[in-house]
Protein backbone atom coordinates (compact mmCIF):
# COMPACT_ATOMS: atom_id res chain seq x y z
CA UNK A 1 0.00 0.00 0.00
CA UNK A 2 1.42 3.42 -0.98
CA UNK A 3 2.03 6.03 1.77
CA UNK A 4 -0.86 8.37 0.72
CA UNK A 5 -3.19 5.36 0.54
CA UNK A 6 -1.95 4.17 3.93
CA UNK A 7 -2.58 7.58 5.49
CA UNK A 8 -6.06 7.76 3.97
CA UNK A 9 -6.86 4.23 5.12
CA UNK A 10 -5.60 5.01 8.63
CA UNK A 11 -7.76 8.13 8.83
CA UNK A 12 -10.83 6.24 7.57
CA UNK A 13 -10.18 3.46 10.08
CA UNK A 14 -9.93 5.98 12.94
CA UNK A 15 -13.24 7.51 11.90
CA UNK A 16 -14.94 4.14 11.71
CA UNK A 17 -13.56 3.10 15.11
CA UNK A 18 -14.75 6.41 16.56
CA UNK A 19 -18.20 5.70 15.17
CA UNK A 20 -18.07 2.25 16.76
CA UNK A 21 -17.20 3.75 20.15
CA UNK A 22 -20.07 6.23 19.84
CA UNK A 23 -22.46 3.45 18.85
CA UNK A 24 -21.49 1.30 21.82
CA UNK A 25 -21.90 4.25 24.19
CA UNK A 26 -25.37 4.94 22.80
CA UNK A 27 -26.29 1.26 23.19
CA UNK A 28 -25.21 1.27 26.82
CA UNK A 29 -27.16 4.43 27.67
CA UNK A 30 -30.29 3.28 25.84
CA UNK A 31 -30.18 -0.17 27.45
CA UNK A 32 -29.96 1.29 30.95
CA UNK A 33 -32.94 3.55 30.29
CA UNK A 34 -34.91 0.85 28.49
CA UNK A 35 -34.70 -1.86 31.14
CA UNK A 36 -34.04 -0.15 34.44
CA UNK A 37 -31.48 -1.24 37.06
CA UNK A 38 -32.90 -4.69 37.92
CA UNK A 39 -33.55 -6.04 34.43
CA UNK A 40 -30.50 -4.34 32.90
CA UNK A 41 -28.19 -6.43 35.10
CA UNK A 42 -29.83 -9.62 33.83
CA UNK A 43 -29.62 -8.50 30.19
CA UNK A 44 -25.97 -7.45 30.57
CA UNK A 45 -25.06 -10.82 32.11
CA UNK A 46 -26.87 -12.79 29.39
CA UNK A 47 -25.52 -10.82 26.44
CA UNK A 48 -21.96 -10.66 27.83
CA UNK A 49 -21.82 -14.43 28.22
CA UNK A 50 -23.13 -14.88 24.68
CA UNK A 51 -20.53 -12.43 23.31
CA UNK A 52 -17.72 -14.37 25.02
CA UNK A 53 -18.95 -17.67 23.54
CA UNK A 54 -19.31 -15.97 20.15
CA UNK A 55 -15.52 -15.74 19.91
CA UNK A 56 -15.16 -19.54 19.77
CA UNK A 57 -16.86 -20.50 16.44
CA UNK A 58 -14.26 -18.48 14.52
CA UNK A 59 -11.38 -20.66 15.86
CA UNK A 60 -8.84 -18.24 14.44
CA UNK A 61 -9.98 -18.54 10.82
CA UNK A 62 -9.67 -14.79 10.27
CA UNK A 63 -6.16 -14.70 11.73
CA UNK A 64 -5.13 -17.66 9.58
CA UNK A 65 -6.44 -15.85 6.51
CA UNK A 66 -4.40 -12.73 7.32
CA UNK A 67 -1.32 -14.92 7.63
CA UNK A 68 -1.89 -16.69 4.29
CA UNK A 69 -3.18 -13.84 2.15
CA UNK A 70 0.25 -12.33 1.36
CA UNK A 71 1.51 -15.52 -0.29
CA UNK A 72 -1.69 -17.23 -1.48
CA UNK A 73 -4.21 -15.22 -3.55
CA UNK A 74 -6.70 -18.12 -3.29
CA UNK A 75 -6.60 -18.01 0.54
CA UNK A 76 -9.97 -16.21 1.01
CA UNK A 77 -11.84 -18.90 -0.91
CA UNK A 78 -9.93 -21.73 0.79
CA UNK A 79 -10.52 -20.42 4.31
CA UNK A 80 -14.15 -19.46 3.70
CA UNK A 81 -14.86 -22.95 2.29
CA UNK A 82 -14.29 -24.54 5.71
CA UNK A 83 -14.97 -21.49 7.92
CA UNK A 84 -18.70 -21.09 7.34
CA UNK A 85 -19.64 -24.76 8.04
CA UNK A 86 -17.36 -24.60 11.09
CA UNK A 87 -19.09 -21.41 12.25
CA UNK A 88 -22.55 -22.87 11.88
CA UNK A 89 -21.82 -26.24 13.50
CA UNK A 90 -19.92 -24.83 16.46
CA UNK A 91 -22.27 -21.87 16.79
CA UNK A 92 -25.38 -24.05 16.92
CA UNK A 93 -23.75 -26.49 19.34
CA UNK A 94 -22.61 -23.70 21.64
CA UNK A 95 -26.06 -22.12 21.41
CA UNK A 96 -27.68 -25.27 22.76
CA UNK A 97 -25.19 -25.37 25.64
CA UNK A 98 -25.71 -21.67 26.28
CA UNK A 99 -29.50 -21.89 26.43
CA UNK A 100 -29.31 -24.88 28.79
CA UNK A 101 -26.59 -23.69 31.16
CA UNK A 102 -26.36 -19.91 30.94
CA UNK A 103 -29.45 -19.13 33.09
CA UNK A 104 -27.92 -21.06 35.98
CA UNK A 105 -24.37 -19.77 35.51
CA UNK A 106 -25.32 -16.11 35.11
CA UNK A 107 -28.11 -16.02 37.68
CA UNK A 108 -30.21 -13.94 35.27
CA UNK A 109 -33.52 -15.43 36.32
CA UNK A 110 -35.71 -12.64 34.91
CA UNK A 111 -35.03 -13.59 31.28
CA UNK A 112 -37.42 -16.00 29.48
CA UNK A 113 -36.04 -19.03 27.62
CA UNK A 114 -36.97 -17.60 24.21
CA UNK A 115 -34.82 -14.55 24.93
CA UNK A 116 -31.84 -16.75 25.80
CA UNK A 117 -32.26 -18.41 22.40
CA UNK A 118 -32.39 -14.98 20.76
CA UNK A 119 -29.16 -13.90 22.44
CA UNK A 120 -27.52 -17.14 21.27
CA UNK A 121 -28.67 -16.71 17.68
CA UNK A 122 -27.46 -13.11 17.53
CA UNK A 123 -24.10 -13.34 19.30
CA UNK A 124 -23.00 -16.96 18.78
CA UNK A 125 -24.35 -17.88 15.33
CA UNK A 126 -24.74 -14.70 13.26
CA UNK A 127 -22.14 -12.27 14.61
CA UNK A 128 -19.10 -14.59 14.12
CA UNK A 129 -20.00 -14.88 10.42
CA UNK A 130 -20.00 -11.10 10.10
CA UNK A 131 -16.63 -10.95 11.87
CA UNK A 132 -15.17 -13.52 9.46
CA UNK A 133 -16.34 -11.52 6.44
CA UNK A 134 -14.94 -8.38 8.03
CA UNK A 135 -11.54 -9.99 8.61
CA UNK A 136 -11.52 -11.25 5.03
CA UNK A 137 -11.80 -7.68 3.74
CA UNK A 138 -9.21 -6.47 6.24
CA UNK A 139 -6.81 -9.16 5.03
CA UNK A 140 -7.27 -7.75 1.53
CA UNK A 141 -6.21 -4.28 2.80
CA UNK A 142 -9.78 -2.97 2.96
CA UNK A 143 -9.58 -2.25 6.68
CA UNK A 144 -12.11 0.64 6.92
CA UNK A 145 -14.68 -1.30 4.91
CA UNK A 146 -14.08 -4.42 6.98
CA UNK A 147 -14.55 -2.47 10.21
CA UNK A 148 -17.67 -0.86 8.81
CA UNK A 149 -19.22 -4.28 8.20
CA UNK A 150 -19.03 -4.94 11.93
CA UNK A 151 -20.46 -1.54 12.83
CA UNK A 152 -23.55 -1.68 10.61
CA UNK A 153 -25.31 -4.31 12.80
CA UNK A 154 -24.42 -2.25 15.89
CA UNK A 155 -26.00 0.85 14.34
CA UNK A 156 -29.11 -1.14 13.46
CA UNK A 157 -29.25 -2.42 17.04
CA UNK A 158 -29.23 1.13 18.37
CA UNK A 159 -32.18 1.98 16.12
CA UNK A 160 -33.96 -1.20 17.21
CA UNK A 161 -33.34 -0.39 20.85
CA UNK A 162 -34.76 3.11 20.39
CA UNK A 163 -37.86 1.60 18.76
CA UNK A 164 -38.41 -0.59 21.85
CA UNK A 165 -39.33 2.48 23.91
CA UNK A 166 -42.65 2.46 22.05
CA UNK A 167 -43.47 -0.98 23.52
CA UNK A 168 -45.15 -1.57 26.89
CA UNK A 169 -42.56 -2.12 29.67
CA UNK A 170 -43.54 -5.78 30.00
CA UNK A 171 -42.81 -6.47 26.30
CA UNK A 172 -39.62 -4.48 25.86
CA UNK A 173 -37.22 -7.34 26.54
CA UNK A 174 -38.85 -9.65 23.99
CA UNK A 175 -39.00 -6.83 21.44
CA UNK A 176 -35.38 -5.95 22.09
CA UNK A 177 -34.15 -9.53 21.58
CA UNK A 178 -36.25 -10.03 18.43
CA UNK A 179 -35.09 -6.78 16.86
CA UNK A 180 -31.46 -7.55 17.73
CA UNK A 181 -31.77 -10.80 15.77
CA UNK A 182 -33.29 -8.94 12.82
CA UNK A 183 -30.47 -6.37 12.94
CA UNK A 184 -27.85 -9.14 12.93
CA UNK A 185 -29.56 -10.86 9.98
CA UNK A 186 -29.64 -7.62 7.99
CA UNK A 187 -26.00 -6.98 8.88
CA UNK A 188 -25.01 -10.46 7.73
CA UNK A 189 -26.92 -10.07 4.46
CA UNK A 190 -25.15 -6.77 3.76
CA UNK A 191 -21.77 -8.24 4.71
CA UNK A 192 -22.29 -11.18 2.34
CA UNK A 193 -23.30 -8.85 -0.46
CA UNK A 194 -20.34 -6.54 0.02
CA UNK A 195 -17.89 -9.41 0.52
CA UNK A 196 -19.04 -11.32 -2.56
CA UNK A 197 -18.38 -8.27 -4.73
CA UNK A 198 -14.81 -7.88 -3.53
CA UNK A 199 -13.67 -11.43 -2.85
CA UNK A 200 -13.78 -14.36 -5.23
Amino acid sequence: MKPPSLARSSLQTMMVLGLRLLTQACSLILAMRLFGPALYGNVAAASSLAVVLGVLPNLGAGTLLMRRIALEPQAPADVWRYAWPQHLLLGLGLSVIYVRLAPTISGAGLIPTACWAGFALTEIVLSPLIVQLSMTLQALERVPLGQLLQIIPLLLRVLAMAACFALPPGRRLQGYVALQCVAALIGLALALRVGSRRVR
